[in-house]
């Protein structure tokens, strides 16, 4: 607008002195308009569609807060469409997909959010949480798929690594860590494979421990260690273990 001002001042002013000539310089001085407006349009509908994402980001973020995951879903597609650059709405729909059990979707969104910011620690371990989840629900299943548990363990293994290059402190990253090593000695095992499977249950039983070093009544990693003390000849260690653990259920239940 300030340039179409300057323009129309100086047309002015020599009209004043001089006949209108349309010389070269003046011609593309006038095409050179045209992508400025342009641009400027453009410009403002995308801060248009930016500022209107913010707004519904915030009402994905309430109905997230409501469980209301049908809602989230509906409403983050509306942001992404309106600017496919608003990384963290990829966050909330995958951790809305994950709450559906709806691992595919939930994984995909989970990495393109990290496409655009690498380095969000809480979404470095939902994407390990996520391929975790579908782990266990293939592990559970008569006869799963060799190459499908070795790709989901894989991609566990990578985004909780990256996680734990920049934070070691989450307590259920490493139990899960620890279930995957402790089914991967489970299936070594049970192919005669004695020294691969007693290696996976040694780092089965230190991820459990490094989750109970962050929480010393952390009931499912607790519980997890006596499993392997057990299943190792260690049963004597694992009583007291288990002892804990009843003795925080019951505490717990005399709170409730």
């Amino acid at each position: 607008f300030a340039l179409l001002a300057n323009i129309y001042h100086y047309s002015i002013a020599v009209k004043k002195t001089s006949p209108t000539v349309y010389n070269l310089q003046n011609k593309i001085a006038g095409w050179l308009l045209l992508p400025v407006l342009l641009i400027s349009i453009g410009v403002t509908l995308i801060e248009n569609n930016r500022g209107k994402a913010d707004q519904l980001f915030k009402t994905a973020m309430d109905s997230h807060k409501q469980q209301k995951f049908d809602v989230v879903i509906e409403t983050c597609e509306n942001i992404l469409a309106r600017d496919p650059l608003h990384y963290k709405t990829h966050f909330v729909i995958a951790n809305a997909y994950m709450s559906q059990d709806n691992f595919e979707k939930a994984a995909y969104h989970i990495e393109k959010g990290l496409l655009y910011y690498p380095n969000d620690l809480y979404a470095l371990f939902q994407a390990g949480t996520i391929y975790i989840k579908q782990l266990k629900n293939i592990l559970e299943k008569p006869n799963p798929d060799k190459n499908e548990i070795k790709k989901l363990e894989d991609k566990t293994l990578f985004w909780y690594g990256k996680a734990f290059a920049i934070r070691e402190d989450f307590g259920k990253a490493w139990n899960n860590l620890g279930f995957l090593h402790e089914r991967r000695a489970f299936r070594y095992l049970a192919e005669n494979n004695k020294i691969e499977g007693e290696a996976s249950l040694a780092k089965a039983k230190e991820c459990f421990e490094k989750a109970i070093k962050q929480d010393p009544n952390y009931t499912d990693a607790l519980l997890n260690k006596a499993n392997i003390l057990q299943n190792t000849g260690s049963g004597q260690e694992a009583i007291p273990i288990a002892l804990k653990v009843l003795n925080i259920a019951m505490k717990n239940l005399h709170e409730k």
